[in-house]
């Protein structure tokens, strides 16, 4: 039975769904103020340092999860009991702590053999900014919590709030002379870390029958997350190795040009994360997708392709200039990959909260050889063009996938 509200407009979840995509799009924005900025004072060539820095430490964190957070939000999106939802966020905020420790050790290690796969001191800033760099798994780990227990508007405020930290210290920075690749990615980290430490404060955990609950998420991880978690780690791995191989085969340069047009084109899929995160908590009490979520999808995201590419245009024209002409191309392409992503995020959803964590496991096998094989073949000949084609290959695959995997389920 469908039990999603009649009028998406008027209800308790489209208002939820707007405040979360006006701080998807405020953080979007202070996002792209500070890509601008640094990319403006850097150069193309610390600009490009600092990108594949952070294409580094981004790559890494990918794998420090684990499944317990997505396991998390599933049990915090079939839970009712308030006081049982505290002991969650007491759990869950332990095991984060774990995996932060266990991201840094690992930062440090790793660090040491990027000295010899990179050249531009690119070992040196990930050991140094591996000591904050942990925070990085922070914003995959609050969407899980927070979109679980439904609390829209803290995930929106948490957005928001690492967004103009970030910001202001790269102001900061910048007023002093010290806007460096190394300060940058410390800056950022400190973003997410000192928010963080708020909204942990903000949660009210309570950390009583610790083991009690951790026994309830493990068995939840080897039924479900553990699933999701594979099949996240292949898809979300082989999907950000791309910045690595352009970095190795081609130069950091190019790293900074695909990462603007990344930032440029991510705004396509943001109502249709917002909109996916708020009723998450509704997808997987349904046993379906209103219509009226697909077509406003669908609207948003032709109307976002035409102005992303609009606005990229005239940025690139009138602000960063020649120098950076090459992103315009890359736009373009980048903006079609993000058009099919945001255009399976409903369903994405709804297969998430069923639980259907092996054929998620198994869609995410297919995209992520598609994206490793695509990267690997086409980047050596077509350097970020190719990582931008694979991306769009492998985007429409995953759409495909989801869309058939929804009707088969759901009949």
């Amino acid at each position: 039975m469908e039990v999603m509200p009649k009028n998406l407009f008027v209800s308790k979840v489209s208002k939820q769904t707007l405040v979360l995509f006006i701080a998807q799009i405020f953080g979007m924005v202070m996002g792209f103020i500070s890509n601008m900025l640094l990319a403006k004072q850097m150069g193309a060539t610390d600009f490009g340092i600092y990108s594949l820095s952070l294409a580094i430490i981004i790559f890494i964190s990918i794998f420090f999860e684990f499944g317990y957070f997505s396991s998390v939000s599933k049990m915090l999106a079939k839970n009712h009991d308030i006081d049982l939802e505290k002991k969650i966020f007491g759990a869950s905020i332990i095991i984060a702590c774990v995996v932060f420790v266990l991201f840094l050790l690992f930062s440090l290690a790793i660090s040491l053999l990027l000295d010899i796969v990179f050249d531009e001191n690119i070992g040196h800033i990930i050991r140094i900014s591996s000591f904050v760099g942990w925070s990085f798994t922070i914003p995959f780990f609050m969407e899980q919590i927070l979109k679980g227990s439904n609390h829209i508007g803290y995930l929106a405020s948490f957005n928001i709030f690492s967004k103009i930290l970030f910001v202001v210290l790269l102001f900061v920075l910048f007023v002093f002379g010290h806007l460096t690749p190394l300060n940058a990615l410390l800056s950022f980290s400190m973003s997410y870390a000192v928010v963080f430490v708020m909204f942990a404060f903000m949660l009210r955990p309570n950390f009583g029958g610790f083991f009690d609950v951790l026994a309830a998420i493990n068995l939840e991880n080897k039924r479900y997350g553990i699933h999701v978690y594979m099949g996240r780690v292949i898809d979300v791995s082989a999907y950000n190795i791309d910045r690595l191989l352009i970095g190795y085969f081609i130069g950091s340069k190019d790293v900074g040009f695909y990462g603007l047009a990344n930032s440029m084109a991510t705004p396509i899929n943001s109502l249709s994360s917002a909109m996916s995160s708020t009723m998450f908590k509704i997808l997987a009490n349904s046993s379906k997708i209103s219509f009226t979520v697909l077509k406003v999808n669908l609207v948003w995201v032709l109307l976002a392709f035409v102005l992303a590419n609009i606005l990229g245009y005239l940025i690139i024209k009138f602000c960063l200039r020649e120098e950076y002409t090459d992103v315009l191309f890359l736009l373009f392409l980048m903006s079609i990959a993000i058009c099919f992503q945001a255009l399976y995020q409903p369903y994405n959803a709804w297969i998430n909260g069923h639980g259907y964590g092996i054929e998620l496991k198994k869609m995410s096998y297919r995209m992520a050889g598609i994206n490793f094989f695509g990267n690997i073949i086409l980047i050596p000949i077509l350097g970020a063009v190719g990582a931008a084609i694979a991306s769009i290959v492998a985007t429409f695959y995953y759409f495909y996938a989801s869309v058939e995997c929804y009707k088969r389920v759901a009949s």
